[in-house]
């Protein structure tokens, strides 16, 4: 596959849509040396497969895998994985604000002021809550590759 080849004449010639995807960081000046990589067609469909949940072309994506290999660093990741890390990340930080102001509640009744029914509560539910957001990050970044 050519490099200079866009989505669209990479779709075109496998017969299928256009690939959607992002481009690798290019760099400048531009890289000397290419690789021509060929397919079966069931190869393409995994590699095409791959690329898009990564969020790259199909050259971007051969072009970063290789590089990961040589390095012996992490391949592309597929999007999936990458979102939902994304997401338990915000709702541990949501969780930690929240404990923020349970603390904070706590200051007050150490102050002398009276406690509102809810701190117990929601003291417990906000330790529970970081601790199974925390083991389910650890487990979703044990299955990235």
């Amino acid at each position: 596959m050519d490099e200079a080849s866009g989505p669209a004449e990479q779709g075109s010639r496998a017969g299928e849509s256009p690939a959607v995807g992002r481009h690798r960081e290019h760099q400048f000046p531009g890289r000397p040396h290419r690789v021509h990589a060929r397919f079966t067609v069931e190869e393409w469909v995994e590699l095409t497969q791959a690329a898009e949940r990564a969020g790259l072309t199909p050259t971007g994506y051969v072009a970063a895998s290789a590089m990961a290999t040589a390095r012996g660093t992490t391949p592309p990741v597929g999007s999936v994985a990458r979102d939902a890390l994304g997401e338990l990340m915000d709702a541990r930080r949501a969780l930690t604000a929240f404990a923020t102001n349970v603390n904070q509640a706590a200051k007050v009744l150490n102050s002398g002021g009276e406690a509102p029914e809810w701190l117990a509560r929601a003291a417990g539910l906000s330790g529970q809550a970081v601790r199974r957001i925390d083991k389910a990050t650890i487990e979703l970044m044990r299955k990235m590759p």
